[in-house]
């Protein structure tokens, strides 16, 4: 139903129409408004949780931006590795250093004066055995 507005005048001659179908056709606009308005909050509603779900979704996409960040700039550089035989050790905690390869015959010993706790030793096999040291055969380290 559309509302048509009505003019009222005061006063006893002023001819004010009251009348039911005046005060139904006021009713059913009142109700229209009334229903319309509802749609509306409805709408608003909706579109409220909408953009609550979208920042909730877009504040997780950050933090799982922010964490990847942190675990890329954590990460250990491939430079680091720079040579076939390159190893890595550790020279504090949390903290990698580059043992670069040693030559050919060398062998890997620990040695708490270097940076990553290793270094690169010679291989020797006895074939004399001066006094304190290992027997004819035995297999040593000179780590000079």
């Amino acid at each position: 139903m559309t509302y048509v507005k009505e003019v009222w005048v005061n006063g006893s001659g002023g001819g004010t129409p009251i009348d039911a179908g005046s005060l139904n056709n006021m009713e059913g606009g009142i109700e229209t408004a009334d229903v319309n308005a509802r749609k509306a909050l409805v709408d608003v509603l909706a579109a409220q949780a909408d953009a609550t779900t979208a920042l909730t979704n877009a504040a997780t996409a950050q933090s799982t931006a922010n964490a990847a960040t942190t675990t890329a700039n954590a990460a250990l550089p491939e430079t680091t590795i720079n040579a076939k035989g390159d190893l890595l050790g550790g020279t504090a905690p949390n903290t990698a250093g580059r043992l670069p390869v040693g030559s050919d015959g060398r062998i890997l010993t620990a040695d708490s004066t270097q940076a990553t706790g290793l270094r690169w030793g010679r291989r020797f096999t006895a074939d004399a055995a001066p006094p304190l040291s290992p027997a004819v055969g035995d297999i040593w380290i000179d780590i000079t």
